[in-house]
């Protein structure tokens, strides 16, 4: 990722640029979540979310792209504010809260598996 800053199709800083380091900043908190004890049992929840974040947010630029250049004959949108790539953000946007929701509920259920009765 670090190595992708230098590509841009528009030659200067853009919002992919942007949301690459917001990535970036988010795995630095996921690591640091689990050190800061005064979150107590929220730790697990929130190290766990801002890492999907982070992956969240890796996919928004390659999901644009994807759509903006492939197929290359043809591509299937014009650019970011075209109504598929809108649709497809929209539907990256349900299957993240759907996902994190999902986790929070598996990590919960394991917690209580491994809890002491």
């Amino acid at each position: 990722m670090l190595t992708s800053f230098g590509l841009s199709s528009s030659g200067r800083f853009n919002a992919g640029h942007a949301l690459g380091i917001l990535a970036l900043l988010t795995l630095v908190a996921a690591l640091a979540i689990p050190q800061i004890h005064r979150l107590g049992r929220a730790r697990r929840y929130l190290s766990q979310l801002a890492f999907t974040f982070s992956f969240f947010l890796l996919l928004v630029p390659g999901i644009n792209e994807t759509l903006t250049r492939l197929p290359v004959s043809r591509p299937l949108a014009a650019g970011p504010d075209s109504p598929i790539v809108r649709a497809a953000l929209a539907t990256w946007v349900v299957i993240f809260v759907l996902g994190a929701l999902a986790q929070c509920c598996l990590t919960r259920l394991q917690r209580r598996r491994t809890q002491p009765i």
